[in-house]
C-alpha cells in the first residue's frame, strides 16, 4: 500500500500526486448520476489538475487510490472472534459506498407493534451512520500513515480515522457545528455531489438522532479521531431480535450479541422455564428450538 506523506507547507490535496496513471470511472459514474461531467475543465476547476498535473484530490477520487477503509464486526468487545470483515479501495467515494453497505448488512433491526402501527429500529440510526462516516472519509488526514477503521460489536459501533482536531476547536465546538475541513476540495465534491447538505452540521446531525438515548461519544488525540455510536437496541430487544431470526440458537448466539458466557447460560435457563426453547443435544453440541 502505497503510504502518502506531506512533504511541503501545502496541503495535501493540492499536492502533485506521486502516480499519474489514473482513471476516474467510478468517480465519473457518480458524477454522471447527479448530471454533472467531470471532463479536464471540469477536474481544473474542481482542483483535481493543476499545471497539466493531476494533484493527490484526484488520486483520492482515481480508481487507483489504495488508502484502504477497514471494517469487522466482533463477536465481543475483546475483538477475539471475527464475524465479518472487509477492506474497500479505490476512490472514496467507492469506499463510502462500501463502508455503508458493510455496516447496514450489519444493522440489527427490532420490529415493535405499536397498536395497528409497525415501527422498525435499527441498532444504529441510518442518519448518524452516514454522517459518521462521511465525516471519517472528508475530514482524515490523508498525509498521515493508517487507515479509517470500523468496529462494529453487539452494543456499539465505533469509527477511527488518522488527523486530530483543529488545535483552535474542541469537541464542544464540533457538537454546534463549528468546524473547520482539513480537505475543502474533497468536501466540495462531496458538497456538490450532494453527500453533504451544508458544512458544520455532521455532528450536530449525528447527536440529534441520540436525543433521550445514551449520547455517542468523541475522542480527540493529536492523530486520531474516534466517534462511538451507541446501539439504540437493549440486551432484551438483541435477544428477541434473534429469536424472531431464526429457529435455533446456541449459547455461543447469545455470547454473540453481547452476553457473557455466564449470563448466556443464565438466560437459556431461564427461557427453558418459559417454555420457549426446547433444548436438544448435549455437550458442546447442544442447542435450542425456539417454540
Amino acid at each position: 500500500m502505497r503510504t502518502p506523506h506531506r512533504l511541503s507547507k501545502y496541503p495535501y490535496e493540492v499536492q502533485s500526486s506521486l502516480l499519474q496513471d489514473l482513471t476516474f470511472d467510478f468517480t465519473r459514474t457518480v458524477f454522471s448520476k447527479n448530471g454533472l461531467e467531470l471532463g479536464p475543465e471540469q477536474m481544473k476547476a474542481l482542483h483535481m489538475i493543476d499545471n497539466g498535473r493531476f494533484t493527490n484530490l484526484a488520486f483520492m477520487l482515481s480508481d487507483q487510490f489504495d488508502v484502504p477503509v477497514k471494517a469487522a464486526m466482533f463477536q465481543d468487545e475483546f475483538k477475539d472472534s471475527f464475524l465479518d470483515r472487509a477492506e474497500f479501495n479505490g476512490s472514496v467515494l467507492e469506499q463510502f459506498d462500501g463502508a455503508m453497505r458493510f455496516i447496514t448488512g450489519h444493522n440489527t433491526k427490532r420490529s415493535v407493534i405499536e397498536g395497528i402501527d409497525r415501527k422498525d429500529t435499527t441498532a444504529y440510526p441510518i442518519v448518524a451512520v452516514r454522517e459518521a462516516v462521511l465525516n471519517a472519509l472528508v475530514h482524515r488526514d490523508y498525509s498521515m500513515q493508517g487507515t479509517i477503521l470500523i468496529s462494529m460489536y453487539p452494543d456499539k459501533l465505533t469509527i477511527s480515522s488518522p488527523g486530530g482536531l483543529n488545535e483552535i476547536y474542541s469537541i464542544e465546538d464540533l457538537k454546534t457545528g463549528i468546524s473547520s475541513t482539513r480537505n475543502p476540495g474533497l468536501a466540495n465534491i462531496f458538497y456538490r455531489l450532494g453527500y453533504i447538505e451544508a458544512y458544520g452540521t455532521g455532528i450536530p446531525r449525528i447527536m440529534k438522532q441520540y436525543l433521550h438515548k445514551a449520547e455517542p461519544t468523541i475522542k480527540v488525540s493529536d492523530a486520531l479521531f474516534f466517534i462511538t455510536l451507541p446501539s439504540m437496541l437493549s440486551g432484551s430487544d438483541r435477544l428477541e431480535n434473534l429469536l424472531s431470526e431464526t429457529e435455533y440458537i446456541t449459547r455461543s448466539d447469545l455470547e454473540g450479541i453481547g452476553y457473557s458466557r455466564a449470563s448466556a447460560i443464565q438466560e437459556l435457563n431461564s427461557l427453558l422455564e418459559q417454555g420457549r426453547l426446547e433444548k436438544i443435544g448435549g455437550g458442546r453440541s447442544t442447542r435450542y428450538r425456539v417454540l
